[in-house]
């Protein structure tokens, strides 16, 4: 009997060894898992942050495009203003000169 107790005790050891094992081993596919989990996580969350920054450096050029562009039609347009007084300047010279020279001509005939 006791022999059989014996092997009983250690049929149920070798079952409960068994049963841990295979619990060791499945806890170790889960943090396995896990680990494959998170490195996915870590990959996607870089790449978004690149993609972001991608993006961010895009609209960031496009931003200085456009001031630049602004600048330029900005100084253009002050150019323009300046080529409109100079020739209103001119204008009013050129006439103040043929009225003048109209004067001269009207008093000399006269």
């Amino acid at each position: 009997m006791e022999v059989q107790g014996s092997a009983a005790v250690t049929n149920a050891a070798v079952q409960q060894n068994r049963v841990i094992q295979a619990e060791k081993l499945e806890h170790g596919q889960d943090l396995q898992a896990i680990h494959q989990i998170v490195k996915v996580e870590d990959s996607v969350a870089l790449a978004d942050r690149r993609s972001f920054t991608n993006t961010q450096a895009s609209l960031t050029d496009a931003i200085d495009r456009l001031n630049a562009a602004l600048r330029q039609h900005q100084i253009n347009g002050r150019r323009e203003d300046q080529f409109q007084k100079q020739n209103t300047v001119l204008r009013d010279i050129k006439d103040y000169m043929l009225k003048t020279e109209m004067d001269r001509v009207v008093d000399s005939v006269a």
